[in-house]
């Protein structure tokens, strides 16, 4: 029944049922360091970047909201603009550099190592204001920086991917699985079939481990359990572990596989979880099966 708590069972679910002539602006149009149509370029770490990169598009940088001052971390990389207003105008652009530092024309080298964006904009108009005291300083973060994160364990294409700081966990798994082989019949993700997805794993620089539930992104939309990535961060995929309770789809539908038990986990609460229900689901035609050993 579908009330019984499960061990280790082996589910088959029957179909039906359950189961861009070419004219060049150069004060516009950005040089690539290889000509697309060079064979280098194929083995390049252009190609290599631009394939592994989350943001793909002509726009700089795709946000999902504003981004949180207080939250976001500065870095190498993150462009800045400082507009002053008053008797003298002028307007400064700059980049951080990899020592974590700016270089402001009149005003010096300024340190933002280890920021987040709300102290490193008060830092830069405080030190611009003591060279133009009477004037009003307006600061502003104008590009995001890119960085390198790794994908690791039980995944189709492991290696470094390329994200920018408004980028989540599930964008580089995602953007991961366009680099699977094309004559794959496995469902469009980054992980294969060995995963759990429920205990996805994020190791930072500085010795943090987040242990991730990602199905709760997906199925709920709990963006807890998807976090905005860091550079440097090493995301790991476990295999499910066959030693703990684990039960076996087969049969007509679109995941198939193995999935972890829950502790206390109900059949309809499993089914529900990895998306094996549909609208012609019929639960009358269920089939379970108990694992050799557990008979």
């Amino acid at each position: 029944g579908t009330g019984c708590k499960m061990k280790k069972w082996s589910i088959c679910i029957f179909w039906g049922f359950i189961f861009f002539g070419t004219s060049v602006i150069a004060q516009e149009q950005q040089i690539p360091l290889l000509d697309i149509q060079n064979k280098k370029y194929e083995t390049s770490l252009e190609r290599f970047y631009q394939t592994r990169s989350v943001i793909q598009t002509i726009v700089p940088q795709v946000l999902e909201a504003e981004l949180e001052a207080d939250k976001y971390p500065v870095g190498p990389g993150d462009q800045f603009k400082v507009n002053i207003f008053g008797e003298i105008g002028e307007t400064y652009d700059f980049t951080v550099l990899p020592e974590g530092t700016v270089l402001v024309p009149t005003v010096g080298e300024i340190d933002l190592a280890g920021m987040d964006l709300a102290k490193a904009k008060q830092t830069i108009k405080g030190r611009v204001q003591n060279i133009y005291i009477t004037a009003e300083i307006s600061v502003n973060l104008t590009g995001l920086r890119k960085f390198r994160v790794y994908l690791t364990g039980e995944v189709i294409n492991p290696g470094t991917y390329f994200a920018q700081g408004s980028d989540r966990l599930s964008d580089v798994i995602e953007v991961s699985a366009k680099q699977r082989p094309a004559y794959s019949d496995e469902p469009e993700t980054g992980l294969n079939d060995w995963a759990d997805d429920t205990k996805i794993q994020i190791h930072r620089t500085d010795g943090t481990v987040l242990t991730l539930d990602l199905t709760r992104f997906y199925r709920f939309g709990d963006k807890t359990q998807n976090p905005y990535l860091k550079g440097g961060d090493i995301i790991f995929a476990p295999s499910i572990d066959l030693s703990e309770s684990f039960v076996i789809i087969e049969g007509n539908v679109g995941y198939q596989g193995i999935y972890s038990l829950r502790e206390n986990e109900y059949l309809f609460q499993f089914l529900r979880r990895v998306s094996a229900l549909s609208k012609r689901s019929n639960l009358c035609l269920l089939y379970t099966s108990p694992s050799p050993r557990d008979r």
